[in-house]
């Protein structure tokens, strides 16, 4: 890639991706074609092995650092199913528009879908769509959670909307 430094400090550099040369050995297809415009999954486009390296790179730092030393193990970290895994996700919403919020943006980016919503979330989210879209006025967060052994699907609103109000009394 090429990168353009946005901020020097001390201890980090930080960037803004200017243009992609050439994909990474561990880089492959994305599930979801929004996976660089949504900001919601990050390490989608990575194999497992390569999450599984970097997470396990990544906990082993940490642990050293909280140490003051190595880490006492070094075991392979699980990597959570690619798709169809999340059982709660926090949407935002403004004037009508739902969807995730693009990294480093206040914007909402509308979605229709979302392939890492376990099934029974995604069809709440479908409904969520169909019915209270057009009622969602102003800006907010929606978090739609599933809990398959309870059976329960829970939509709760981080704020009151009067047009949200009366299309779930409908």
């Amino acid at each position: 890639v090429r990168v353009e430094l946005v901020q020097v400090k001390r201890r980090f550099l930080r960037g803004v991706v200017r243009e992609r040369l050439a994909p990474g050995a561990a880089r492959g297809a994305p599930a979801c074609e929004r996976v660089d415009a949504c900001g919601g999954c990050p390490w989608m486009p990575l194999s497992a092995e390569a999450q599984r390296d970097i997470l396990g790179r990544e906990l082993d730092r940490m642990l050293a650092r909280a140490l003051g030393g190595p880490a006492p193990l070094s075991a392979p970290v699980g990597v959570p199913p690619s798709l169809a895994w999340r059982h709660t996700t926090r949407l935002r919403w403004r004037d009508g528009a739902i969807g995730y919020r693009p990294a480093r943006s206040h914007a909402v980016l509308d979605v229709p879908g979302c392939p890492v919503m376990a099934p029974t979330v995604a069809a709440l989210y479908a409904q969520v769509r169909a019915a209270l879209a057009p009622a969602l006025v102003g800006q907010g967060t929606l978090r739609i959670s599933a809990d398959a052994e309870a059976g329960t699907l829970a939509l709760e609103p981080d704020r009151p909307s009067p047009g949200l109000e009366r299309a779930v009394a409908r």
